[in-house]
């Protein structure tokens, strides 16, 4: 990032140094920007990261304390099936796989978008049905009802 801000401010300076012109800097709007962290944009942010830590924590408690068998074994599945895909790949690799797949996705999602909904559709349905057949063999795998 430093490399090409450098790089843009001495091409910047350059053409203004061709033009003859003013020297305006090219991050100035930037540069002009209030960073001042007063102590209330502080609090406000401390206190949406304890409202997001606290949601995490309360959220790993149940899974790991296992509040909820099927949650604490679906979690379990995709850890181990991330340790074969950890195997193959390395994070760099996985970063560049992420980053293709962000641009990627959304486009073929809107020309497609039909085919793909109704197909996750038949999908979740089947799913759906599997898991209620299970725990209709294994009661002590249902989802406790609120009451």
């Amino acid at each position: 990032l430093l490399a090409v801000t450098i790089g843009l401010r001495v091409g910047h300076a350059l053409l203004q140094a061709l033009r003859k012109g003013e020297q305006r800097h090219p991050f100035r709007a930037y540069l002009d920007l209030d960073l001042t962290l007063t102590p209330e944009r502080f609090r406000a942010g401390a206190v949406a990261a304890a409202r997001q830590l606290d949601r995490a924590l309360r959220l790993l408690r149940r899974l790991f304390l296992v509040q909820d068998l099927v949650d604490s074994l679906k979690l379990a599945v995709t850890m181990w099936l991330l340790t074969y895909v950890g195997a193959v790949f390395n994070g760099i690799t996985l970063l560049i796989l992420a980053e293709v797949l962000a641009f990627t996705l959304p486009p073929l999602y809107e020309k497609y978008q039909a085919r793909i909904d109704r197909s996750v559709g038949i999908a979740r349905q089947q799913i759906d049905d599997l898991v209620a057949k299970v725990q209709a063999k294994l009661p002590a795998l249902a989802k406790k009802q609120p009451q």
